[in-house]
């Protein structure tokens, strides 16, 4: 039981202020939209990924998840286990989704909707398509909107490329699948589930 409260709270010391540091990196990256910014917020998610990569931890987690304890410190366990395995691929893997997946966010977010003979904001977008009722300024605000797809369509495929190569290496069948267990959910109940919503929206 010592052991495991040890590893807890040396854990908790390594990740807290990493975790506090990376949000108030992302916040401040959201903010100003700047590429440092993004890259920042990578770097230090792939110094957080690094912390969950290590195998011997990894191991040791296992094997606490499987003692009888306290509730909390059970689920405490599960939640840290889950963090360690998905971050179980080769660093550089981690390493080029972290990098990837941010440079796509900063796209997205710095892109503006060029529309009506001007930059749209997301707020002017979405104010225009509630409550215009010219079809032709809709279709043109809404198509503009849907540009930024043109934009991040090839970063888009070599992510998903990047993170299905991760979930195969950890054991999964694609990246869908091992997010769904991550996030504590089977892909089978998430299937009859949508299956049983069309049946009974179909009887009404």
């Amino acid at each position: 039981m010592d052991e495991v409260f040890q590893f807890l709270k040396k854990h908790e010391a390594k990740i807290k202020p990493m975790m506090k540091e990376l949000q108030l990196a992302y916040w401040n990256a959201t903010l100003s939209g700047k590429k440092e910014d993004y890259d920042k917020v990578a770097e230090l998610e792939i110094s957080v990924k690094k912390i969950h990569n290590n195998k011997d931890d990894f191991e040791k987690v296992k094997k606490f998840k499987e003692l009888k304890l306290d509730a909390l410190i059970s689920r405490q366990l599960e939640l840290i286990y889950y963090d360690f395995l998905a971050n179980q691929g080769p660093m550089e893997l981690l390493e080029k989704i972290s990098r990837k997946s941010n440079e796509i966010e900063n796209k997205f977010n710095t892109f503006r909707a060029k529309a009506l003979g001007r930059e749209l904001t997301d707020n002017q977008v979405n104010e225009l398509l509630k409550t215009e009722n010219d079809s032709k300024v809709l279709k043109e605000v809404w198509e503009a909107s849907k540009e930024i797809g043109l934009i991040v369509h090839q970063d888009m495929l070599e992510l998903v490329g990047l993170r299905n190569q991760l979930a195969k290496y950890i054991g999964f069948k694609n990246y869908y699948s091992m997010s769904l267990e991550l996030n504590e959910q089977k892909e089978d109940e998430i299937l009859a589930l949508f299956n049983n919503l069309d049946k009974l929206t179909k009887s009404v």
